[in-house]
């Protein structure tokens, strides 16, 4: 399964912090928490705890690293022993839109418009498509052509990428440094991605005789059955979960990209692209949105990660006395009897059995995400959405 490390640690670190005690101020990414740490155990005291950090370390910014260790431990624990049995899909599709090589002799007009392709997702909180490499057929190389990613959803682009090419005429595949991502709420609940370039950028990258070499093909419908097999198979692949089409539109009414008034759509010429895109199941939402039912579990990770330092660290100052090191020792790991009956529960079994008992309703992830019978996402012939 795939998900946004960063997105989420950022989430729930929110969750489990400090507040600003005993003389000592701390920033507001640990006091803005929703539980505060101090009185969660007798030995997690500000106090303490400064006596115990790195040498040259700031107390505040020692808080924030051991919570990000304890966040993605945490986080590790939940997709390892939680997540992974629910049988979530991880990579649904990773393929290119089709066979793109056209006739050198097939070559486009530049008549100074904006020359693309549109891609609509599915609509799911769930499934992300990302495109990882772009193909360019031209009769000449480019260098640092800009390729823009618009959004019906706004005035501007959302992004760019420049792309360098050093063939003539043939098909030449580019991997982006980062890729381009297609969300269906990224931007707005809906709306669709145009991607392409200016036509005046594609002369002026290179020289004023340079143009695009364009396969005709209607990218909106399944290919016919005696057609091309690979893009028969390239369209099953995709089309689950996208809708794509190519269009033109006037560099002076790009604005209009939002209500589609100046848009020409299926002009079924690929205007010398290609992309190869990859769609996989993204749970960072799942997981932000249920944030709140893994605070216990969280704050007990912290504390056994503050307390494991304060176990430790060769780092302790008188007031750290060796009665606080044995102390911090059994709070973590607990005391048996001489009965091997247990005296003192540790907080590694209450963060297991927290962990164990984490009841994650994934029926809130899409259907497609899953490993069932349940056919998911679909479209009807009018392009609309249908489960």
């Amino acid at each position: 399964m795939v998900y946004n490390v960063s997105s989420i640690e950022t989430a729930l670190s929110s969750l489990v912090g400090f507040e600003s005690l005993e003389g000592y101020t701390l920033s507001s990414p640990l006091t803005s928490a929703t539980f505060k740490m101090n009185s969660y155990h007798p030995l997690l005291q500000l106090s303490i705890l400064d006596n115990v950090k790195p040498e040259g370390m700031d107390l505040d910014d020692f808080l924030q690293n051991i919570r990000k260790t304890a966040v993605t431990s945490t986080l590790n624990d939940l997709v390892t022993k939680k997540l992974a049995g629910k049988g979530i899909k991880s990579k649904l599709s990773d393929t290119i839109v089709f066979d793109s090589t056209a006739r050198f002799t097939n070559l486009i007009s530049n008549n100074s418009k904006f020359v693309g392709w549109s891609f609509r997702p599915v609509r799911s909180g769930n499934v992300v498509t990302k495109i990882n490499k772009i193909a360019l057929q031209l009769l000449e190389p480019v260098t640092d052509l800009p390729i823009y990613v618009f959004h019906s959803s706004q005035l501007d682009p959302i992004t760019t990428r420049s792309i360098t090419t050093t063939k003539s005429t043939s098909v030449e595949w580019v991997t982006l440094d980062t890729p381009i991502t297609l969300k269906y709420t990224d931007q707005d609940a809906g709306g669709y991605y145009f991607i392409g370039y200016y036509q005046d950028d594609l002369i002026s990258s290179s020289s004023e005789t340079n143009r695009a070499i364009y396969k005709e093909h209607d990218l909106s419908v399944a290919p016919c059955g005696s057609c091309n097999k690979w893009n028969g198979t390239y369209y099953k692949e995709w089309s689950k979960f996208l809708k794509i089409d190519t269009g033109t539109f006037d560099p002076e009414v790009a604005e209009q990209l939002v209500s589609h008034e100046k848009i020409n759509f299926g002009e079924n010429k690929n205007y010398g692209l290609n992309f190869s895109i990859e769609t996989t199941c993204d749970i960072t939402d799942f997981i932000v949105n249920n944030k709140s039912l893994f605070a216990p579990t969280l704050q007990v990770r912290y504390a056994m990660e503050l307390l494991r330092y304060l176990d430790m660290s060769p780092i302790r100052k008188n007031v750290v006395t060796d009665t606080m090191k044995n102390e911090a020792f059994t709070a973590i790991h607990g005391s048996i009897s001489e009965n091997n009956h247990i005296k003192v529960r540790g907080l590694s079994h209450e963060y297991r059995d927290y962990m164990e008992g984490l009841n994650l309703d994934t029926s809130y992830l899409d259907p497609i995400c899953l490993a069932s019978t349940s056919r998911g996402i679909s479209w009807n012939k009018g392009g609309v959405y249908k489960y």
